[in-house]
Formats: C-alpha cells, sequence, structure tokens
C-alpha cells in the first residue's frame, strides 16, 4: 500500500464480518461474545420492571394498591351548579354533585391508571437508563409519541363519553345499560348466553377496538348476567372473546392490515377468509365457557 502524504495521518479499523453490523465501541458486545447476566438484566428492563411495578401496584396485601386509591382525606373546592371538585389523598380527582344532580359523579384514579403506573414511569426510567444510546433527544421523542396519540385520543374521548351515557351512575337500573341487558335478559331468557359473544364482536366490529367493545357492552352483560342468575365472570369472558373475534372481521383492520402487508384484494375477499375463522372461534369460546357460566354461579 501507498504511504499517506506528508502531514496526513491515517487510522486503519477492522471491516466487520459479512452480515455484522460496525458496533459502536462500548455499546454492544462483540460478535461471538456471550452476553453477561448484567447486560441481560439492562437490556430486558423496560419489560420486568413495566411488569414488577404493575404487580406492585395491583396486588391488595401490599397495600400499596390502596394508598393509589385513597380518597379521604380529600380537599374540596365548590364550583356552584357545577359540581364539587375534590382531590384526595391518592391523587385522585372527582366531581360529585355534577350540575346539582346528587347521585352524579366522576372520579379520576390518577396514579392507579396504567398509563402513569406502570407505562409512563417504566417509560422515562428506560429513558434515563439509556439515555447516551438515544437516536434523538427525548423532546423528540416525546413528540413523536404526542403526535401519534393525537388521533386515538380524539376517537377514546369520543368512545369515553358514550359509555359514561350508557353505564350512567353506578348500580343505577335506570341506565342505558341496565335497561338494555335487564330487558333483553328477560326477553330472551338464557339464550342471551348465545348472543354474549357477537355482542362484542359487534362493539369491535364498529369501533376496531377490544376495549372500545369492553368499555361499551361489559355493564350490559354484568346486568344481564345477574337478571339471569349466572356468573358475571364468565359472562364478561364471553364479551371478551365477542370483542377479540370482532376485530377479524372489521373494515377498519383489515383494510390497516391490507395496507401494511401490500395486499391487493378487497375488504370482501378478506372477510370471506376471516369471517368463518371468526365464527369458529365464537363457536368454541360459547361451548367453553357455558358450564363456567352455570358451574359458578
Amino acid at each position: 500500500a501507498n504511504p499517506a502524504p506528508k502531514g496526513v495521518t491515517t487510522t486503519s479499523r477492522a471491516a466487520p464480518e459479512s452480515g455484522d453490523e460496525e458496533a459502536d465501541d462500548g455499546e454492544v458486545a462483540a460478535p461471538g461474545q456471550a452476553l453477561t447476566a448484567k447486560d441481560a438484566l439492562l437490556r430486558t428492563m423496560p419489560i420486568w420492571f413495566t411488569v414488577l411495578l404493575l404487580v406492585v401496584t395491583r396486588v391488595d396485601a401490599l397495600g400499596i394498591k390502596a394508598v393509589l386509591r385513597a380518597t379521604q382525606p380529600r380537599v374540596t373546592l365548590p364550583l356552584g351548579t357545577l359540581g364539587d371538585l375534590w382531590l384526595g389523598a391518592g391523587a385522585v380527582i372527582g366531581l360529585d354533585r355534577i350540575l346539582d344532580a346528587r347521585r352524579v359523579s366522576w372520579s379520576f384514579e390518577v396514579l392507579y391508571v396504567p398509563f402513569v403506573l406502570p407505562f409512563l414511569v417504566a417509560g422515562l426510567a428506560s429513558l434515563a437508563l439509556f439515555r447516551k444510546e438515544l437516536a434523538r433527544s427525548p423532546r423528540e421523542i416525546a413528540a413523536t409519541v404526542a403526535g401519534r396519540m393525537r388521533k386515538p385520543a380524539v376517537s377514546l374521548v369520543g368512545a369515553l363519553a358514550l359509555v359514561q351515557l350508557l353505564r350512567g351512575a353506578p348500580g343505577d337500573l335506570g341506565s342505558p345499560a341496565a335497561i338494555i341487558g335487564i330487558r333483553l335478559a328477560r326477553a330472551m331468557s338464557h339464550g342471551w348466553v348465545a348472543i354474549a359473544a357477537p355482542i362484542g364482536a359487534l362493539g369491535s366490529f364498529f369501533s376496531g377496538s377490544t376495549t372500545v367493545s369492553n368499555l361499551t357492552f361489559a355493564d350490559v352483560q354484568l346486568f344481564a348476567a345477574r337478571e339471569l342468575g349466572v356468573d358475571r365472570v364468565a359472562m364478561l369472558a364471553l364479551q371478551a372473546c365477542g370483542a377479540t373475534l370482532g376485530n377479524a372481521v372489521c373494515l377498519n383492520n383489515i383494510i390497516a392490515a391490507s395496507a401494511v402487508v401490500n395486499l391487493a384484494a378487497t375488504e370482501g375477499e378478506v372477510m370471506r377468509l376471516t369471517g368463518p375463522v371468526a365464527f369458529a372461534f365464537y363457536v368454541v369460546a360459547t361451548v367453553i365457557l357455558v358450564p363456567f357460566l352455570y358451574a359458578m354461579a
């Protein structure tokens, strides 16, 4: 090789082997080098830390759950006819006597919802731990996350408003959910069991979300289960199964999935394939859960 010109300093660096990307010094183990227990623990931290926080804050015996959901003592701020705004000891905020209606209230457990614990805390901890390896600044990452959340947040606000209108006050037999669940259960008797899963599928078929379907129809299923005298948990399991299978025939999901894999097929063609699978899932789920409906009642 020809020597470098005078005054020019050159450095040499071994090229990476075929198929291996060039690694930054001190960040990634060399090819063939065993991964240490410390590295494995750190690299999997976002997963196990999230699970750990979720377990710690949800197990009653540990006592943290009660602290995060504590509403007493509280500070109250009267808002006139709008209601009484209050803040509880566990950072729970609420509004009582909304529009002077004594039975209408609202509350939000800020620290207990999964958005804060574990997801927000685990995400911030991961940013702090891997801050030296970030390809973008935390501000850019936060802006990207906020941008992705904007449209889903709008649809969820509408869905939650609908859910609150359906549910009404806790235990209110005059709420739309109670009227639908009780009257249809009386009219259909135990035939309701056959349509419990399709009702859940109906919610996800229109919304494209298992969560929205469960939020919308869970109370309907609970009132129906109480009217029929069957196990409420098994009825909610039927609702969840139906909400899951409804995604298989949801037009929004079919269009999105087809675009991702560049599938040149119409929605009808896809539904003709996914429909029988969803129906089979419905039959299997109903057959499995029927014994639990009556044996555990």
